[in-house]
């Protein structure tokens, strides 16, 4: 009987041991800090929160490597600027992305990885950019774009025609264009390096309009503005006859030199304001590219393709941190 307890006693014990259990890992890096959990493979699980100067920009949270459940980014003031859902890497459920006073930048919805129902863009002074409809990725019904609030282009792509076209009056930018990232209160110059469109297809409203509301919104780790970067990274897509857009990648290259459709560059520059010079780490370079590839995800489209072919397209962004020629 006592043996026999023991024995017990023994099982229960060893019952209660974690196998595999992702261990708290802390990666600090100038003034950011990284709160992860690690498993035995060195595979994120569980908990992330990215923490610059003392205040949190992003969190959210792991399932083997995979981004799953809410994910959250904040300005250096504690503003969210963006919630999204992940389910198993995929975007999944709300989206919403919004200005430091809380106006909205992008609302829209997605179901496993795919755009689902009504979706609108905003400008910093709330404004329409474009707005319309997703049933399953594919771009429905009327959409429309506008450029400071003057109707651009309506499209019906139900039956692929466009009904407005008043995009000769579209007033673009010079090429190179300074900037100021409302949500993140820093100043940078954006340059179109090439334009060359992918024949019979086009983003409603026109390549440049679409790349410069991506250079407007696309989100930089807070950590990027005060580091000295020379980095380049490749992006592929996919783009279907019916307008639907995925299959997004992207990788770092260490050269510049790999021939590309369309372009761009960015050119950061605080380092005048920060007084110090940090080289960039690898971790940042990966919050970089995979920020890349879910704001291209959003922010790009609908597509109007008039080929009736499944296009590959493929982008080449530039970007200069702080670097002192």
């Amino acid at each position: 009987m006592k043996f026999y307890s023991i024995v017990i006693v023994g099982f229960l014990s060893l019952s209660f041991i974690p196998f595999d259990k992702p261990a708290r890992k802390v990666f600090r890096y100038c003034k950011t800090v990284e709160n992860a959990y690690v498993n035995d493979a060195g595979v994120f699980n569980g908990k992330f929160e990215r923490i610059y100067d003392g205040h949190v920009v992003e969190a959210g949270n792991y399932d083997d490597g995979l981004k799953t459940g809410l994910w959250a980014s904040m300005d250096v003031e504690g503003h969210v600027v963006k919630k999204v859902g992940y389910k198993s890497g995929l975007l999944d459920g709300a989206v919403s992305l919004t200005f430091p006073d809380g106006k909205p930048r992008v609302t829209g919805a997605y179901r496993t990885g795919l755009k689902i129902g009504a979706w609108a863009f905003y400008d910093s002074d709330n404004r329409i950019v474009k707005k319309g409809s997703y049933v399953d990725n594919v771009p429905k019904g009327i959409w429309e774009y506008y450029d400071k609030g003057k109707l651009i282009e309506k499209y019906d792509f139900d039956a692929k025609k466009e009904l407005v076209n008043n995009r000769e009056a579209l007033r673009f930018s010079d090429d190179e264009i300074k900037f100021k990232s409302a949500y993140m209160d820093k100043g940078y110059y954006y340059r179109e390096v090439i334009d060359v469109p992918i024949d019979g297809v086009r983003p409603l409203g026109g390549y440049r309009k679409s790349k410069e509301y991506f250079g407007q919104n696309i989100e930089i780790p807070q950590d990027v503005w005060f580091t000295t970067i020379t980095q380049t990274y490749f992006t592929t897509y996919k783009i279907l006859a019916n307008g639907a857009f995925g299959d997004i990648t992207v990788s770092r290259i260490k050269k510049p030199y790999l021939p590309y459709k369309t372009g761009m560059d960015y050119q950061f520059n605080t380092f005048s304001n920060n007084g110090e010079r940090i080289n960039i780490d690898e971790r940042t370079l990966f919050h970089l590219a995979d920020n890349i590839k879910e704001n291209f995800d959003i922010l790009y489209g609908p597509w109007i393709v008039a080929s009736g072919n499944n296009i590959v397209g493929s982008v080449q962004m530039n970007f200069v941190v702080n670097l002192q020629f």
